[in-house]
């Protein structure tokens, strides 16, 4: 069996696609135009990277609205 890396780009995309949908299947299945990497391999590269991810989250304390669902809530 030969294998192949995936691209950073490709990589980036998926985990782009994750944190939006939160749904490791979806990710995998909108990479699948580009790529086809299973949704197991999208889940490896969010383990993978997550302490990166992490350091972009800004702090919720700034947060003064938030949409969900087409709904705003207030905070405070």
């Amino acid at each position: 069996m030969n294998r192949n890396r995936t691209d950073p780009a490709i990589v980036r995309y998926a985990l782009y696609m994750y944190f939006n949908s939160r749904s490791f299947r979806l990710a995998a299945r909108s990479l699948s135009e580009v790529k086809k990497r299973s949704h197991v391999a999208v889940w490896k590269w969010v383990q993978k990277y997550s302490d990166i991810a992490d350091s972009f989250r800004t702090d919720r304390r700034l947060v003064r609205a938030m949409f969900v669902d087409e709904t705003l809530l207030q905070i405070h």
